[in-house]
């Protein structure tokens, strides 16, 4: 049964390529736009609509972008040298694209200087907050704090962090974000996680 199921839905549904036949390897589906990383760490993005166009995004050409997270509005690319980007909107002025207070949007993918002094390794990114891990697997986090999602020693807060703030949680493998909620895996990697970057094949 599911192998005629899949053939008959398989029939219907045109695949799509991105540009000089490069694969894909992680694929970020936003709000109004889809962003596609490849195996050669090159990014590309479609506008949502039926028919996908990927093009190269301008602004990370030249730069290897090892792993890509992206929900509702906004969406990180991590560089093999531990640089982080963010693009898109923050809807709801929380301060999960971690460029600080004051900036709600950005159009072109930018760095998140504020996260310069560490060694990023991961980004993860939620429709209000933002986590990212470090080398040594400790977790920063930015955004809407008000049911404890980013995990700050100091609990569940109504204000907004809009800085990457340093949290309770060091040695973590991996996390998983939701709208509210976050899950973080230590001395386990899940082997589904959205946040999976080229660099784990």
């Amino acid at each position: 049964i599911h192998d005629s199921l899949y053939q008959q839905i398989s029939k219907n549904i045109d695949p799509v390529l991105l540009p000089e036949n490069e694969k894909a390897v992680n694929i970020v589906c936003c709000y109004k736009f889809v962003i596609v990383l490849s195996i050669s760490g090159r990014v590309y993005e479609s506008k949502k609509e039926p028919i996908l166009l990927f093009r190269e995004i301008p602004e990370l050409i030249g730069k290897k972008i090892i792993s890509i997270s992206g929900i509702y509005q906004h969406c990180f690319a991590l560089s093999s040298d531990g640089i982080v980007y963010v693009r898109g909107d923050d809807a709801f002025d929380n301060g999960c694209l971690g460029l600080g207070k004051g900036t709600k949007s950005t159009d072109e993918f930018k760095e998140v200087t504020l996260l310069k002094k560490y060694i990023i390794d991961e980004v993860y990114a939620g429709s209000s907050h933002s986590l990212f891990r470090t080398k040594d697997g400790s977790i920063l986090g930015c955004g809407d704090n008000t049911y404890g999602q980013i995990l700050l020693s100091s609990g569940p807060c109504k204000e907004k962090i809009y800085k990457p703030t340093e949290t309770i949680i060091t040695k973590a493998d991996s996390c998983v974000l939701g709208n509210y909620s976050t899950i973080i895996f230590k001395n386990f990697q899940p082997p589904m996680n959205p946040n999976l970057g080229i660099k784990k094949f």
